[in-house]
Formats: structure tokens, C-alpha cells, sequence
């Protein structure tokens, strides 16, 4: 999911959501080592007691933009449509605490099996996965999700990149040389091999591969014409092998979603609704305070700092997977070469005059005073957000304001 940077400076954020009386949810802790925001929250809370039989969760989405309508898991990218996508597919392949997609889990929805001596991935779907409508999920439907991300005729594809080239096959099925994408094979109707001209490690982070699947037959049916693509089944009336599949739609204002009844993990499943509806930022913290939601995710700074006294809820935050960083332009980019050109004469071209910014900006000050203590500065992260812990150097140390080192630059 894309997002916006609110500063340019180099700054974590946190992962806020808040659950009002009644819910009780968990979530992940982060690394040990990551460096934390000045405001530390729960990650988990549990109200005790028995589940409420029947019961519909109130969703809040936090956005001042009305929900699109685009219900696909795949080519979505708003991220009002993504809450909903996310909460009704549930998650083919589950992930570590680290984002990191969990190799040979035999209780998800599809097994993810990767050999890097072969440079193949192999996917195995769990029996007695169904789609909604009762048929079941086949390699079919993930060879034709590929496809359609391939396809040269989806023009409008904002998800394909070149990252999907290193599957064999797939830059010569996107160009129109090949009908078919020969680095997907498939063994049967359970499992396919995706084979790859190269592996990186960020594959397991879901880069150059996809990670929910399409109905054949809804494809099949959408791509017979792009130009009227987000107006197909396939969008508006998803099947869906989740935990749940929408049944109403109020146009730009809220979703339902109800239990898919052959969901293969359907025993596990506590509720049997869930109501989505947009909550516009001005008014959040009234509607936190007066409970007409159960939960609401990404709960920005200025609507904490109005609810967080609330006595009907809890706050729940861990830091998320973004980054915020300065940039500087050194030169240019040659698109005939594909590279860029780096001026000597820019005016930051100067390495000195480059850390007086660093010297001279308060981030931490930032943090506090227009973050509410919501961001936090990262150290030792590199270019990677500090929760994913497995690459913070535990001995890095954060540069603070120094004004006169700063000056002497």
C-alpha cells in the first residue's frame, strides 16, 4: 500500500488503532531492539468474557476520502478499498513479526515453499479452500491471477513493475512475444511452481509476487474489456476464499461483509459481520468518544491528542513499517540511459553543507511537538523502518541538534 509523506524528515511512525468496549484484539510487538516513539501503547487487550453470538463489528476507516468501490485485493490502491480488501481475503500467506512471509505453514490458506538452489517457489493450496459460492480454489485461479498482472493489455495496472520480470517468462508475456507466462507451471490443481531467473530476499516480502488470488472465471470475464475493467464482477462482486465476502455496498460510505459459509478455517471464526464505514478526520474523536465504532485503525496525531483521554476504549499502537527521510537532489535522471546523472556543481553536492541539515533540524522536537509523540527518530535502520528489527545495528546512535557544529560545516 502506498503512502503519503506528511514531513520530509527522517522519522518512524506508529501504527495506531484504537478498540472501544466490547472488542478484544492482539497483534505483533516489533523487534526487541527497535527504538521507540515517546508515547508507548499496548499492543494487545482483551476485554475477557465469552464472544457476543451474532454480533456485527463497527469498522472505522479514518479517511476524508470516500471508499472508491474497487473491491480486488490484488489492484487496489487506495487504501480506504485496501482495509475492507485486507479484512474479507484475511491473508494467504501469513508473516512474521518482522513482515516476512512464513515459509511451509500448513495451516494457511495456501502453503509458500521456497528452494533457492532450484530459484522456484512452490504453492500449495490447503484443502477444503472454497470460494464463496462453494467451488474450490484451484491453480487455475493463481496462474490467471499472474496472468492478468501481466497482461499487456492492462494498460491501468498500477501494481506491475519490473520486479515481476524476474519470474521466468513473465517480460516476454507482458511485452505480447509469449501467450502464455512459462516460469508458472502446474503440477496439478492444488500446486504451482513459479520459477525465477533470480531471487532476492525481499521476495519474502511479497516483492515480485502476489499475495491473494483472483477467480479464473472473474477474470476471464473482466479482461474482456479493460476499458469497463472496474466496473466487472470481479471488482464490484469479488468471489472470495477469506473468512468473509461482501454482500452490500453503500456507495463511498460503507461496506458489509459477512461470513464466507465454506471458509476451510470457518470453526476459528467469532464474528459473523463486519460493518466498514468511512470516519472523516474532523469528526473521529467525537465518534471514538461517543462508541459508534468498535474499532478505527491509523488513528493520525491530531485525533489521538482529541480521544486519548477516553474512558469507553484502548489505544493500541506499534511502530509500523514507514519511513520518512530527506531528499536531495544531486543531478538528474537520463531516462533513454535508465540512470541517474549526479552534478557536481548542484548546490547540495557539498557532503558538508548536506549534515549542517543534519545538525541543524530538531527531529525529535518535530516528533513531539507536531507528531504528539506518535514518531520517533530511528537509529541504526538504514533506509529500512526501525520495527523491521533484524536489520537495526543495536550500536548506532542518532545524530542530535548541534546549531554551532552545524555552522561550522
Amino acid at each position: 500500500m502506498k503512502k503519503n509523506k506528511f514531513l520530509k524528515v527522517f522519522s518512524s511512525a506508529m501504527a495506531l488503532s484504537v478498540i472501544l468496549a466490547g472488542c478484544s484484539t492482539s497483534s505483533n510487538s516489533g523487534s526487541k531492539n527497535a527504538p521507540k516513539a515517546k508515547v508507548e501503547f499496548k499492543t494487545s487487550f482483551d476485554n475477557g468474557g465469552s464472544a457476543v453470538d451474532g454480533a456485527t463489528l463497527k469498522y472505522g476507516i479514518l479517511s476524508a476520502q470516500p471508499l472508491t468501490g474497487l473491491w480486488n485485493p490484488v489492484f487496489s490502491d487506495k487504501a480506504e478499498d485496501q482495509y475492507v480488501n485486507q479484512a474479507v481475503m484475511g491473508g494467504t500467506f501469513p508473516s512474521d513479526e518482522e513482515g516476512r512471509t512464513i515459509q511451509d505453514n500448513a495451516d494457511a490458506p495456501v502453503k509458500f515453499h521456497l528452494d533457492r538452489e532450484k530459484k522456484e517457489v512452490t504453492l500449495t493450496i490447503h484443502d477444503g479452500v472454497k470460494w464463496n459460492n462453494g467451488e474450490a480454489l484451484t491453480s487455475k485461479d493463481i496462474v490467471a491471477t499472474y496472468e492478468l498482472m501481466g497482461n499487456p493489455k492492462f494498460t491501468t495496472n498500477t501494481r506491475y513493475n519490473e520486479s515481476y520480470e524476474f519470474i521466468e517468462g513473465m517480460k516476454e508475456y507482458h511485452a505480447g512475444k509469449a501467450k502464455t507466462i512459462s516460469g508458472l507451471q502446474v503440477k496439478d490443481d492444488k500446486t504451482v511452481v513459479i520459477k525465477y531467473t533470480q531471487l532476492r530476499p525481499s521476495l519474502l516480502w511479497g516483492e515480485g509476487s502476489v499475495d491473494n488470488f483472483l477467480n479464473a472465471k472473474q477474470v476471464e470475464e473482466a479482461s474482456k474489456d479493460f476499458a469497463k475493467f472496474a466496473e466487472a464482477d470481479l471488482n464490484k462482486k469479488p468471489l472470495s476464499y477469506g473468512p468473509y465476502y461482501i454482500t452490500k455496498v453503500v456507495n463511498g460510505e460503507s461496506v458489509l461483509a459477512e461470513q464466507n459459509p465454506h471458509y476451510y478455517n470457518k470453526d476459528k471464526m467469532k464474528l459473523k459481520k463486519i460493518e466498514f464505514k468511512t470516519v472523516a478526520p474532523a469528526q473521529a474523536s467525537q465518534v471514538i468518544k461517543n462508541g459508534e465504532v468498535d474499532v478505527i485503525d491509523s488513528v493520525t496525531p491530531s485525533v489521538y491528542e482529541g480521544a486519548k483521554d477516553i474512558k469507553n476504549g484502548t489505544f493500541l499502537g506499534e511502530a509500523s513499517r514507514y519511513m520518512s527521510y530527506v531528499g536531495f537532489k544531486l543531478g538528474k535522471f537520463d531516462k533513454a540511459k535508465g540512470e541517474n546523472v549526479v552534478d557536481p556543481k548542484a548546490k547540495l553536492a557539498d557532503k558538508n553543507l548536506r549534515q549542517a541539515f543534519l545538525y541543524a533540524v530538531d527531529r525529535d522536537q518535530i516528533n513531539e511537538k507536531i507528531f504528539k509523540g506518535l514518531r520517533f527518530t530511528p537509529t541504526g535502520s538504514g533506509m529500512y523502518p526501525a520495527a523491521v528489527g533484524k536489520l537495526v545495528n543495536e550500536n548506532a546512535t542518532a545524530a542530535k541538534k548541534d546549531v554551532e557544529k552545524a555552522k561550522k560545516l
